[in-house]
């Protein structure tokens, strides 16, 4: 392919990318991008997060995104509405991305996973963790990698990936498949989104991602240096073609990181406005250096100078500063499994509240819960949060009046209500 064919693939593949880097492609300024394409180079916008990159680097990247059509760039049950009193931190708007589906329970110590960047199965469980909005620690194994490979023999018995333990539930399992349904069943509403359910057709674009990218992400470095003693921060999401060139390196160096996901309609991204000042991905936190940056290619530099081969990962240690006060861990609950083939899961749940089953509490968490699966008006205003079960802080389903409820939310579950 010559450089002015892949010149006009990236000219035609913009609108496309523009999904994938928070609502618009990368614009060159004036005449830019004529000389860009015609010296083989192009240069990204900081909406798209990255540095100069290769015209064919540039273009497998698309390639790579397009094989996986938006799979794992919105979290599941995405939805976006007008709202004049919020401004979007990615598109400047009055329109608010959220979840209608997803639960306010998060797990209370991030998952670990076993996985290497070029694995197709892998990329199939970094998409489910990425829809259902999931931190992730992430234990690189490429192959010739010395780190973390012999840990999951140990674990599993063999060396195969992907391979998730949550230490929440103490759930630990090879299998992208029986992977993915555990975590749609544990931290979602049980209903695995269709890009991860085509089998065959899944695997195989998967896989397609892999080819674009000619292996990237396949094989670890030789020589490298100690492990940092803590795992890097990253914050990114599945689809992003910006944040795929740096875990690619993240996983050559075999390095750990924590994954802070923050696909579209992710709360998360407030998070990353707070803390960095704007919403932009890849963002890299390395609490080994104190080090915080973006732009994908500033980052590869930089870990390629602390932790690649040659380098010295033995970098400065940060000012000591008072460390921020943890929230305290916050329980998984795991609610009986034939609730999940309930007609109508809320009055099961009410009821088994009421006869005091130990697998059901009625905590205020609880209750966004069991009333998630009720009417499609009642479902948007709690992703809205302006709903009484999330405005209020019952610690008991008794304190619910028919005075707390809406005459809508009212007319609606009074029937069906369970006293205590």
């Amino acid at each position: 392919m010559s450089v002015s064919h892949a010149g006009w693939m990236l000219l035609l593949s913009l609108p496309a990318l523009a999904a994938f880097t928070g609502g618009r492609a990368p614009l060159l300024p004036g005449r830019a991008l004529p000389r860009a394409i015609a010296r083989g180079t192009c240069m990204q916008s900081s909406g798209g997060g990255g540095g100069a990159t290769d015209i064919f680097d540039m273009a497998s990247l698309i390639g790579a995104s397009l094989a996986r059509p938006g799979a794992g760039a919105f979290v599941a049950g995405y939805r976006a509405e007008p709202s004049l009193d919020y401004k979007n931190p990615t598109m400047d708007l009055p329109i608010r991305e959220f979840s209608e589906t997803l639960p306010s329970i998060r797990p209370a110590k991030p998952l670990e996973l076993y996985e290497y960047e070029a694995c197709p199965f892998c990329r199939k469980v970094r998409e489910a963790l990425s829809m259902l909005d999931l931190d992730v620690v992430v234990y690189p194994c490429p192959r010739s990698g010395t780190r973390y490979r012999a840990k999951v023999t140990d674990m599993g018995g063999k060396a195969q990936f992907p391979y998730l333990v949550d230490p929440n539930t103490k759930f630990a399992s090879y299998e992208s498949d029986r992977i993915i349904r555990y975590l749609f069943q544990t931290y979602g509403d049980g209903i695995v989104p269709l890009p991860l359910t085509l089998g065959p057709l899944t695997s195989a674009s998967a896989s397609l991602v892999s080819a674009f990218r000619m292996g990237k992400g396949r094989q670890a470095k030789p020589g490298l240096p100690q492990a940092p003693a803590q795992p890097l921060e990253f914050w990114s999401y599945e689809a992003s073609p910006f944040c795929r060139v740096v875990r690619e390196r993240l996983c050559e160096l075999e390095l750990a990181h924590k994954v802070v996901t923050v696909a579209r309609g992710s709360p998360k991204r407030e998070q990353l406005v707070e803390l960095a000042g704007k919403m932009q991905v890849p963002y890299l936190v390395d609490p080994n250096t104190g080090t915080q940056m973006f732009e994908s290619a500033d980052i590869n530099a930089y870990l390629d100078r602390t932790y690649g081969p040659g380098g010295s990962s033995e970098a400065p240690a940060p000012a000591s500063t008072p460390a921020p006060e943890e929230p305290p861990a916050q329980e998984v609950k795991v609610f009986p499994a034939a609730l999940t083939r309930a007609p109508c899961m809320s009055t099961r749940m009410l009821q088994l509240s009421v006869s005091g089953d130990s697998g059901v509490c009625s905590c205020a968490e609880c209750v966004d819960l069991i009333f998630r699966c009720g009417c499609r008006t009642r479902r948007r205003a709690l992703a809205r949060r302006r709903s009484p079960w999330r405005l209020n802080c019952w610690t008991s389903l008794g304190k619910m009046t028919d005075d707390s409820l809406s005459p809508k939310v009212r007319a609606h579950w009074s029937p069906r209500l369970v006293r205590l």
